[in-house]
């Protein structure tokens, strides 16, 4: 996973494709080459614990979980073995106003992650910010494990977890979460996809 950060660039004001912006473009980007190796433009980057867990299959904005000012971010490795074969592991990486480097592994990395309960769930597979839906002042997040079989074979499950300060810690399993909603029907791969809705009753609780 490469973390890239937009700082005192222009803006292409013309409209282009990405096969016309080649070579030195009239008005562009200061600090970056066309068509250079995306790891050089990159701020900081995150390698995957072990071969074959498919770290940065989904990524995402946490927003502020730990309220401190700086927005997080989940990564997910939807093939990790830590719960069991596949059961996939999420880790939140913590914002920061400095300290990113190149190569990260997130064993170390991290400063929380999170494990599915069982083998096969795919936990990770989708990721989201999911807002502050408590109203508590801290963000939250979900999780998606879409093969979980606990409300039926490969019904999928959801998990939230609400922001807090502090407490995090790593390997958590996801049977610890705040809270979690099963898909209704066998082979439903609930939790293929999961978001945060916003305010959308206007209550001032995100959903």
């Amino acid at each position: 996973v490469l973390l890239l950060i937009a700082a005192g660039m222009n803006i292409i004001l013309e409209e282009t494709s990405s096969s016309e912006v080649v070579g030195t473009p009239k008005r562009g980007f200061l600090d970056l080459e066309m068509r250079m190796n995306i790891s050089k433009a990159s701020t900081a980057s995150f390698k995957g614990e072990n071969v074959g867990d498919y770290s940065g299959w989904c990524v995402s904005d946490a927003g502020d979980v730990n309220g401190d000012g700086y927005d997080d971010i989940l990564i997910g490795s939807k093939y990790n073995d830590d719960g069991g074969d596949k059961s996939g592991k999420t880790y939140l990486l913590f914002g920061k106003a400095s300290g990113w480097s190149l190569d990260i592994n997130l064993s170390t990395g991290a400063d929380a992650s999170f494990i599915g309960e069982n083998e096969d769930d795919n936990s990770s597979f989708s990721l989201s910010g999911a807002g502050d839906v408590n109203g508590d002042g801290y963000d939250d997040i979900l999780i998606g494990a879409k093969n979980n079989d606990e409300g039926g074979e490969d019904t999928g499950q959801t998990y939230l977890f609400f922001g807090k300060s502090t407490g995090w810690s790593k390997d958590i399993n996801l049977g610890s979460a705040d809270a979690s909603f099963w898909g209704e029907n066998v082979d439903d791969s609930s939790g293929y996809s999961v978001s945060g809705a916003g305010d959308v009753n206007g209550d001032g609780y995100d959903d």
